[in-house]
């Protein structure tokens, strides 16, 4: 089983949040909007019991493969 997850700060509001694209290496994060900027707060990871936890790659269109 594949469970998603990831660590945010407390002063966070969970309802101010949304799933991103990281620009740097395509990693899929939580982040917020302040005024015109975008600010990053965590990566999102995907843990599988078997084989350990990763970050979610996408490529650039934003699409996520995954070898089951």
């Amino acid at each position: 089983m594949y469970i998603g997850w990831a660590i945010c700060p407390a002063n966070i509001q969970f309802k101010d949040l949304f799933v991103a694209r990281e620009s740097l290496n395509g990693t899929l994060i939580l982040a917020y909007q302040k005024g015109q900027a975008f600010h990053a707060v965590a990566y999102i990871t995907l843990t599988y019991e078997r084989s350990g936890t990763y970050l979610i790659e996408t490529d650039e269109s934003g699409r996520v493969e995954m070898l089951l």
